[in-house]
């Protein structure tokens, strides 16, 4: 797996599209741990590249996730606390995430 979180499709004009959260990509150390549902990644934009895709015809830089939003959410403010219900709906996922973290970074020394 290549190490990157987005790509940067560069155009000529000053603007930048974002879209974060069209990324499909998941390790496997957290799609084994991801119910059935989950895996469908029924909370990525599927629609949003064909929906823009005139965006790089006109010279608009895109901004594009390559991971999953069950990964990394690109678009969230990792400072602002979450709801009571959100957080507890994303905790077993956060910890999953970790778990596979640190996995990793074990395999790597």
């Amino acid at each position: 797996m290549t190490d990157f979180t987005w790509l940067l499709e560069r155009g000529p004009l000053p603007l930048l599209v974002s879209m974060p959260h069209v990324g499909t990509r998941l390790p496997q150390a957290l799609a084994r741990r991801l119910t059935p549902a989950a895996l469908t990644l029924a909370d990525t934009d599927w629609h949003l590249p064909r929906l823009y895709d005139f965006l790089q015809g006109i010279g608009a830089n895109l901004l594009v996730a390559v991971n999953s939003r069950y990964l990394i959410d690109l678009n969230r403010d990792p400072h602002v606390e979450l709801d009571e219900n959100r957080a507890e709906r994303l905790r077993p996922l956060l910890c999953a995430v970790i778990d596979a973290m640190l996995a990793q970074a074990q395999a790597n020394r």
